[in-house]
């Protein structure tokens, strides 16, 4: 018997009217970019910005809050901060919406740190009858009706055109670089869906509602984590009933990519024995590893080769395509938003930048794949290499914005004229990329978040677990970890990290601000 979908989601995928809560005027930043998206792509729905500040945003009519919409809403895209997210369903709840895309991190998978956030999380969508895809995730797209309730570099591609896949991918990251990758070698997306956290609606509710759509013909997916075997066979079983085929991409197969694929997404993550007793039943295309895991870069140069060949119809159902052993970690630039939203993790203009770790082969093996979405791409030394080359980015960042929020504070104590000690701290021998980003924040106390205080502290956190491990020095790490947790106690775990400048500020006997 074909299992059914669990709930229909086809309003989430094609609505004909958006929320849009916390809409921005900015329009690079993560709260404007969708708006912006839908305006200039020509989506024919009806948008409603919802911004009690504004009386209107990016030419639009803006609303104080959700109930305050004349017409009925089908999706409420949620672009506000983690701290303001549940009340947000609430509204939306009150409004009648049915379903919202929540767009926000640090919840789950921020782990202890995120605890409190997300029982607030699971108690809206509880109260509000909302059905919530994500947090922590890019959002859902229909490129055919231009319904962008998601963000992304490669939605701004002009010459996507839809075709008969669907994209469920727990990384939204992997999901524009399907779509993109996808697309150059002529096989075109319908539909995208990030599933993020999944603090409600899964990769399966995802899923089973795209197979029973009749403009979907294959789906290819990204996994990360579930430990939910039975759902996976009760899919595949389905996928044969409807004679659409799934090409599943599983990582964290080892017990390290098994731990890092949980730190991504808050959750625990299976054997890889399940999926491939799942791949066996059929259903599937599996993209896997004999042995620890599949490559990132070069699992999904597998993946779209699939899709391309499924166009020629010489795909079969049930079978497990293995691909060399390769982790990669991409380092993502951060810029800031403006209007006082939560900021995120958006492409600048120079792109991103990858560092694996490997064997050298199998990395120059998935160079070209890397080209598709990097501007560099780094081979740190074996397996694990990436990760830690993250670590060690962070600790160098750690000491630079250590070294200018105590000068900026001496500057303070000795009468300077801040805003001229800036200007020369930026064209002086000392200047960086951290003086002209958080500079200005510093000076400012404008702690708009571009990455949180509470994110910081986990990730000094981690250093420190390294070097202890390692047997590496880590004075400055050990600093930058007490600063970041006396922030944190201080109040501004939701704030800019940026913000201990407060703590020292304090330290001087400086007047405290904001």
């Amino acid at each position: 018997m074909t299992t059914r979908p669990p709930i229909d989601l086809t309003r989430l995928f094609t609505p004909q009217s958006i929320a849009i809560i916390g809409a921005s005027s900015n329009d690079t930043s993560i709260s404007g970019q969708p708006l912006r998206l839908m305006l200039d792509s020509g989506y024919a729905g009806k948008l409603y910005p919802v911004n009690p500040n504004r009386p209107e945003v990016q030419g639009l009519k803006a609303y104080p809050n959700a109930q305050a919409i004349p017409g009925a809403v089908d999706v409420a895209l949620v672009a506000v901060s983690a701290a303001n997210v549940p009340n947000a369903l609430r509204d939306c709840g009150k409004a009648g919406i049915p379903f919202a895309v929540v767009l926000a991190g640090g919840f789950a998978e921020t782990g202890e740190l995120g605890a409190a956030a997300q029982k607030e999380l699971d108690a809206a969508i509880k109260e509000s009858g909302v059905r919530v895809v994500g947090p922590n995730c890019i959002g859902v797209a229909n490129i055919a009706t231009r319904a962008f309730c998601a963000f992304g570099g490669a939605l701004y591609d002009k010459s996507l055109e839809p075709g008969p896949v669907a994209v469920v991918s727990q990384s939204g990251g992997v999901g524009l670089s399907i779509v993109a990758h996808a697309h150059a070698r002529g096989v075109d997306t319908r539909y995208l869906v990030s599933c993020g956290n999944e603090a409600d609606l899964n990769f399966f509710d995802f899923a089973h509602t795209l197979l029973g759509m009749d403009d979907v013909k294959v789906i290819a997916a990204y996994l990360e984590s579930s430990t939910e075997g039975a759902k996976l066979r009760e899919l595949g079983k389905r996928a044969l009933a409807v004679g659409k085929p799934i090409i599943l991409l599983k990582v964290g197969n080892s017990g390290a990519g098994r731990r890092a694929a949980g730190s991504h997404t808050g959750k625990l993550t299976a054997d890889y024995t399940l999926f491939k007793a799942a791949f066996r039943e059929g259903g599937f295309v599996g993209v896997g590893a004999r042995d620890g895991d599949v490559g990132l870069g070069a699992g999904l140069g597998v993946l779209v080769g699939v899709l391309a060949r499924l166009e020629h119809g010489d795909v079969r159902f049930g079978v497990e395509v293995i691909d060399p052993v390769l982790v990669a970690l991409v380092e993502v630039d951060r810029a800031g938003v403006g209007d006082g939203e939560d900021a995120g993790v958006v492409h600048r203009a120079d792109g991103a930048i990858v560092v694996a770790g490997g064997d050298a082969a199998d990395f120059k093996a998935a160079e070209p794949m890397f080209a598709g979405f990097s501007r560099a791409a780094y081979h740190m030394g074996p397996l694990g290499s990436g990760a830690m080359a993250k670590l060690v980015i962070n600790l160098v960042l750690f000491g630079n914005r250590l070294a200018l929020a105590e000068g900026l504070v001496l500057g303070n104590k000795a009468g300077m004229q801040m805003d001229n000690l800036l200007k020369v701290l930026q064209d002086g021998a000392c200047s960086s990329k951290t003086m002209i980003d958080k500079g200005p924040k510093m000076l400012k106390s404008d702690f708009t978040p571009e990455g949180h205080v509470k994110t910081s502290l986990k990730d000094g956190r981690l250093a420190l677990e390294q070097g202890a491990r390692l047997g590496a020095p880590m004075l400055i790490g050990s600093l930058w970890t007490q600063l970041q947790q006396a922030a944190y106690n201080q109040g501004l775990a939701d704030v800019d990290s940026s913000a201990f400048i407060e703590v020292l500020r304090g330290m001087a006997g400086l007047p405290k601000r904001g």
